[in-house]
């Protein structure tokens, strides 16, 4: 059972009247950590879970949504769970330190909502502008990455159903240039 042995390197000989029959390879036994993804209540298979070096995890939860990673003595580390489209609360567990068998490290999937529309300019849609990242707030706002090919970068908090745009000083400067030099383009061809 875990826990019942201290952790360390073991051999198993077995005797019969103080004759060694077999011995084993030595072998580790080490702390764990562990625990569940789940969707809506239901056991996640297929999760992918990442785990950093001197961890030995299993790497996609198996169909009870299980994972699980045998550690050294002593080790500090984060995993996360992932799956396409998915995302999951708490996204990510750390642990430090770990001197004993830690479970019950539950991962659950959370509703993904989705973010559309069209990025414009001057009330016009943007060609060729694109989304590139979200990243979800706790607060149910999100920051939305969009570029326009060399343009730059765009930023889009979104929440509460209002939509904000923030362009970098620079990136503003070349978004201006761009569409001056493409509206220039377009009177002279």
């Amino acid at each position: 059972m875990p826990g019942s042995v201290p952790f360390g390197t073991y051999v198993v000989r077995i005797e019969r009247s103080y004759v060694i029959l077999a011995t084993s390879a030595p072998f580790q036994v080490q702390p764990t950590v562990g625990g569940t993804v789940t969707s809506g209540g239901v056991p996640l298979a297929g999760a992918t879970i990442s785990f950093p070096a001197g961890a030995l995890c299993n790497p996609v939860t198996d169909a009870s949504g299980h994972w699980g990673c045998v550690i050294p003595v002593g080790w500090s580390g984060t995993i996360t769970p992932s799956k396409p489209g998915v995302l999951f609360s708490p996204a990510s567990r750390t642990f430090t330190n770990v001197t004993n068998h830690t479970g019950s490290q539950n991962f659950a999937t959370v509703p993904a909502h989705l973010i559309s529309g069209t990025i414009t300019y001057d009330g016009e849609p943007l060609s060729g502008a694109y989304f590139t990242d979200v990243d979800a707030e706790q607060s149910g706002s999100a920051v939305v990455r969009a570029t326009h090919g060399a343009v730059g970068l765009m930023l889009f908090v979104v929440g509460g159903g209002e939509c904000e745009a923030f362009l970098t000083r620079e990136d503003s400067k070349r978004l201006r240039e761009a569409l001056e030099a493409a509206e220039r383009a377009l009177i002279q061809g």
